[in-house]
């Protein structure tokens, strides 16, 4: 979306900063389709355990603190809002999907920040493939190099010992590049 944003009005985005963005790669080309009910569906069949799962995957250590964005995910389903959720879910999903901007990396002009964990292995569908296809989605620290050259004005930094959520993980850090890179 902050891609989409950055290319649509320039005049309002002087810099811009990815943080473990899903776009870097197309995942037409590995990824069977789903459709936006599909998907909802199984949103709303997800149990605390589930997210657990998912939330796990996105550390490289789990920390105790971390369990409560996993239990705020699983009480939104339990919610007058779930409905909502699944459908919001489902559009995220398929707007990854149906849209890859990674093609559109070299239209950025403006000076972009990918921060990626070295250990990040995220990407959408891997519930939806074979193990064999799972291990080629979500190399993120090579994902990453490709679109870094790939921006005209980008620079890279991959923090090591880290995986898909930096800013939970390494706070400080993340913090710092990013204050640094917006000249702060």
């Amino acid at each position: 979306m902050a891609v989409r944003f950055a290319l649509m009005y320039p005049q309002s985005v002087r810099k811009l900063i990815l943080e473990s963005p899903i776009g870097l790669e197309d995942y037409r080309l590995k990824v069977p389709y789903a459709t936006r009910d599909e998907l909802t569906r199984e949103h709303l069949q997800s149990s605390g355990e589930t997210f657990d799962r998912l939330f796990r995957a996105f550390v490289a250590r789990w920390e105790p603190r971390f369990q409560t964005y996993s239990d705020v995910q699983a009480g939104w389903l339990l919610g007058a809002e779930a409905q909502r959720i699944g459908r919001t879910a489902a559009h995220t999903w398929l707007m990854a999907y149906e849209q890859p901007v990674l093609y559109e990396f070299p239209q950025l002009m403006l000076p972009t920040l990918l921060i990626v964990g070295e250990l990040d292995r995220a990407a959408i569908g891997r519930n939806r493939v074979a193990p064999e296809v799972r291990a080629t989605l979500g190399l993120i620290p090579e994902l990453a190099k490709q679109a870094a050259a790939a921006l005209p004005n980008g620079k890279l930094l991959v923090l090591p010992n880290i995986a898909h959520v930096p800013h939970l993980e390494a706070p400080e850090r993340f913090h710092r590049e990013v204050l640094g890179f917006l000249g702060r």
